[in-house]
Formats: C-alpha cells, sequence, structure tokens
C-alpha cells in the first residue's frame, strides 16, 4: 500500500529538510520525492504550484481526499495534522513548570 503523504523536495532545499524532520518527529510515514531527479515528481510540482519548483510541496491523505500544502511552517502542518488526527507528541500544557512553546512556530 502506498503511503497517504508524499513529500515532493529537493535536497539542497531547507524548507524541505525542515518539513522532513518535522512529519518524522511527528511520527507521520512518508514517501519522499526528489524533484532533481523524478521528472514525473518535478511536472507534478509545477502543475500544482502554477509552473513554479516550490518545495517542500507535500501530498496528504486517500485519493478521494487530498490536501496539498506548498512549502508550510510547521504551524500550518500541525494544524493539518491535528485535523488529520495526528497527535502532537509535545505535551499539552506545562513541563516542569515551564510554559512547553515551539522557538520556531
Amino acid at each position: 500500500m502506498a503511503e497517504l503523504f508524499v513529500l515532493y523536495g529537493r535536497p539542497d532545499c531547507e524548507d524541505t529538510r525542515r518539513v522532513r524532520e518535522h512529519l518524522r518527529y511527528r511520527g507521520v510515514k512518508f514517501q519522499e520525492i526528489n524533484i532533481n531527479e523524478d521528472p514525473e515528481g518535478e511536472q507534478f510540482v509545477l502543475l500544482i504550484n502554477s509552473g513554479s519548483r516550490v518545495t517542500p510541496t507535500l501530498v496528504m491523505g486517500p485519493d478521494d481526499d487530498k490536501i496539498i500544502l506548498s512549502k508550510p511552517s510547521n504551524a500550518e502542518l500541525d494544524r493539518v495534522l491535528g485535523n488529520l488526527g495526528y497527535r502532537d507528541p509535545r505535551p499539552d500544557e506545562m513541563e516542569n513548570g515551564i510554559p512547553n512553546r515551539d522557538p520556531n512556530p
């Protein structure tokens, strides 16, 4: 069965690295496609992003209900993952009396 998440990116893209690490942190399994080496993947990214090679482009969900995000922030990604039922592994309230805040939302 194919993964329900596909990350289209480039190895030299910092935003691709950030989203890849964030998905792993959140425990999301995904397939990664390097658009520098995959012409079909590159064409998909160009089609979705009005002719621009925007990376990362993330496709989530089953075939009949896809969500596509282009260069999402971690906060945007967290919101969508939450809507899809993925639990945030960070504590909800406070840890050791210190507010649990992401310094780079």
